[in-house]
């Protein structure tokens, strides 16, 4: 027996002899690989009896009936919290590791008269472990490790330690170490078809790579003999962190079909299994993280059209990388193979630079959630955020409640005053810092703090918000109120922290990325509460914060006008002002002081635009650069064409001061257009499927295109992009689109992309202006 520290990488159960196991599969700091196995745990589950019921008797009925039933291990008397107050329940162990014979069995349990409900019956066991131990990934632990003989799996990864963690649950070590060194590696595949339509049951790899951040391992030729190439070079090896874009939906279901095809067996875990399928649409590949960068890049609101090109130049990473549609790829591999393979090296190669950027992110991210790796990324904010909560909930002994979906019912959101059209000179932006967590926190406002309306309580007992009239208690600290409070402290620490490093330090960055998790968790709180499918979802409680947020901005405007300040626009926590220095300090320290919320001035624009539409306006910073909110140039559902136009005419009034100038860009676009001289990629307009296309009811231009091709053999669902482009003729545009790339370009409806697209997208900013529509025609 030994005491062991290791950093967790990943986690997940077996099931051996009828006796669950958890699995931590980890590095240790002299760098060996671990895996270490804890069966001293049984999945559990709660019985939440009646107040007034008799507990040591429900323990005694449930464990007599338990005794008869499949799964059920033992049943025992606990003290928890429910809803913020202390009570005594039923903790049920059973050998059931999924939450459906969870379910089954708590339903049983349910029956009994004096159980008044199940909770935590549907929490995943690999989450309850987490949680009951109180363990982090991402983060250094040790515990007490008991040596076994090795992984009875023939193709385990050779020199893997294996033992029991025995004793006491795994301890933290210091959960702000850096973590070991790991083996990365970057990789992808690409089949071949002539039309770039690629189906797994038929068309062979033709190339597949990986990149260590020094050798790029490229392998192309015979399908069996390269696949068997790569499975050797992976086990040569054998990373630890997988970096891929796309891979969950794409690679990995493809790579997995052409292995079968052959009678292979794509064996990349660590325990010699295969990938497969896990939480949030993710692949899971056991004892290693599968990171896909592309969930990370859909965090990026910039990037509208998420390739890896475009995510690469918006971190602003020397490269020369192109990214190519499947139907270019296709064509280039048949032209030209020796330059689609140095292509394919350029991709790999960027896609480790662009991993690099995320990577500390991703793992800050892990560790403050409680998520794994590999699961972190492709897990939706609210996820996140209920991930932290039921960490936060346990450590306070307090019982999650149940998920139940629920129709969304819409609520008055923030306030947005009207924006005076037009430009504007020197103008400061005053921005409320976490404005909804902020105002959580003050007002105590939680599911478990809300005093409905038939219950008496004294008025000094509560906050009222000022609209809606619901109530939280004052006192004791809500579940909202007690994470929020944790967050935003970290959240100051981290950044006193970095205050003392260099700027550029590798710690500093590790800092920065500390605080950008805490921060994304932190202004997501406010998002969860309002999601019907939250755990903690109670509609008072979204509805009260908007309330008290639009109470807040309101008053904002007001204390502005008493001291003398042009406001220009106001949009839910931030207002601009004409920029008078001495009055917005004035301003500051009034809000400050008499609200108790953070404002600052975060910028101020030299020049500023606000069209006839809320949220829709562009300014010229101090630096020089345009920040554009709303407008069609930051839409990923308008062509590139007016996108492009759009700017160039930003540019000219903003920093040219030149509407004349601005005229002429759009006069000569059109000119183009007709002509025939403007690139046909500029017009392809790229929508993104919200659902299966033949789920569709309406018809409209991206569906009818997807079902194009569909017939052609594509496979598309939810959340694939399609691109399409407008072609001549006569009847409604649904039925006048060609998909992308399958487009005859001399039938393409030139005028449809004057009038509807460079036309309305000039026009926002011009016609603001006094500029006719009339004179941006040739």
């Amino acid at each position: 027996m030994e005491r062991l520290r290791f950093w967790l990488l990943d986690l997940n159960y077996e099931v051996r002899s009828g006796r669950p196991e958890m699995w931590l599969w980890g590095v240790t700091e002299d760098g060996p690989r671990v895996l270490l196995i804890d069966d001293r745990r049984w999945p559990r589950f709660y019985l939440l009896p009646r107040e007034d019921a008799d507990v040591e008797g429900l323990q005694v009925q449930v464990t007599a009936q338990g005794q008869r039933l499949k799964d059920f291990v033992a049943a025992r008397v606990a003290e928890r919290r429910w809803q913020g107050r202390p009570r005594r329940v039923i903790e049920v162990q059973t050998r059931a590791v999924d939450a459906a014979a969870m379910g089954r069995l708590a339903q049983a349990f349910r029956k009994i008269p004096g159980i008044e409900t199940a909770l935590e019956d549907d929490i995943r066991w690999s989450v309850q472990y987490l949680l009951d131990c109180q363990l982090t990934p991402s983060t250094w632990w040790a515990c007490l490790f008991e040596p076994m003989e090795g992984l009875d799996r023939p193709a385990a990864e050779a020199g893997l330690r294996v033992g029991r963690v025995v004793a006491e649950d795994p301890a933290l070590v210091d959960e702000t170490l850096p973590p070991p060194d790991l083996r990365f590696v970057a990789w992808g595949m690409l089949p071949w078809q002539a039309e770039g339509i690629m189906l797994p049951e038929r068309d062979p790899v033709v190339i597949i790579g990986l990149y260590d951040g020094q050798t790029c391992y490229v392998l192309t030729g015979e399908e069996r003999s390269l696949l068997e190439q790569f499975l050797a070079i992976w086990s040569r090896l054998q990373p630890d962190v997988v970096f891929g874009y796309g891979v969950n939906r794409w690679d990995w279901p493809y790579l997995l079909e052409r292995f079968h095809r052959h009678g292979l067996a794509l064996a990349v875990g660590r325990d010699g299994s295969e990938p497969h399928p896990s939480l949030y649409g993710h692949i899971s590949i056991t004892g290693r993280a599968n990171v896909d960068v592309l969930d990370f890049a859909t965090e990026i609101s910039e990037v509208k059209l998420e390739t890896l090109e475009r995510v690469a130049r918006y971190l602003g990473l020397a490269t020369d990388f192109e990214e190519w549609d499947d139907w270019t790829w296709a064509q280039r591999w048949k032209q030209d193979p020796a330059a689609a393979r140095a292509w394919f090296e350029r991709r790999l190669q960027t896609l480790w630079q662009v991993s690099q950027e995320f990577w500390h992110y991703a793992v800050e991210l892990s560790r403050l959630t409680g998520i794994p790796l590999d699961q972190v990324g492709p897990a939706a904010a609210g996820f996140r955020v209920e991930h932290f909560l039921l960490r936060e909930a346990r450590r306070a002994g307090e019982l999650a409640p149940k998920r139940r979906e629920q129709p969304y019912v819409p609520y008055v959101g923030g306030y947005v005053l009207e924006p005076r059209l037009g430009i504007h000179e020197n103008v400061a932006v005053l921005d409320f810092k976490s404005m909804y967590p902020t105002l959580m926190l003050l007002y105590n406002i939680s599911p478990d703090t809300y005093v409905p309306p038939s219950e008496k309580v004294s008025a000094d007992e509560v906050f009222q918000a000022p609209t809606t009239g619901h109530r939280f208690r004052k006192h004791p600290d809500g579940v909202y109120r007690t994470v929020l409070r944790r967050l935003l402290e970290a959240r100051q620490a981290i950044k006193e922290r970095r205050r003392r490093l260099p700027p550029d330090g590798p710690h500093a960055r590790l800092l920065a990325a500390q605080e950008k998790a805490v921060k994304v968790i932190t202004n997501a709180v406010y998002g969860y509460a309002g999601w019907p499918g939250a755990r903690w979802y109670a509609r008072p409680v979204a509805e009260a914060a908007a309330d008290w947020g639009r109470w807040t901005i309101r008053q904002a405007i007001e204390w502005a006008g008493e001291l003398g300040l042009t406001v220009i626009y106001g949009d839910t926590d931030s207002l601009f002002v004409v920029h008078e220095p001495d009055r917005i300090r004035a301003l500051i320290d009034r809000i400050r002081s008499r609200l108790q919320m953070d404002i600052e001035l975060e910028r101020v624009y030299r020049r500023i635009l606000f069209t006839e539409a809320k949220k829709r306006y562009a300014g010229l910073t101090e630096a020089g650069t345009l920040d554009i909110v709303g407008l069609e140039v930051v839409r990923g559902d308008w062509a590139p064409v007016a996108q492009e136009i759009q700017e160039a005419v930003l540019t000219a009034v903003l920093r040219d001061r030149d509407v004349d100038r601005a005229v002429g860009i759009v006069r000569s676009a059109v000119q183009d257009l007709r002509a025939g001289r403007m690139d046909w990629r500029k017009l392809v307009i790229w929508k993104t499927l919200t659902k299966r296309p033949d789920e569709y009811k309406a018809n409209t231009p991206h569906v009818a295109a997807a079902q194009v091709l569909l017939e052609r053999g594509h496979r598309l669902t939810a959340g694939n992009k399609v691109g399409y482009v407008v072609l001549r003729g006569t009847g409604p545009l649904y039925r006048r689109v060609a998909p992308y790339p399958f487009v005859p370009v001399d039938r393409i409806d030139v005028e449809y992309y004057v009038q509807n697209q460079v036309i309305p997208a000039a026009g926002r900013i011009l016609n603001v202006l006094g500029v006719p529509e009339s004179r941006l025609l040739p």
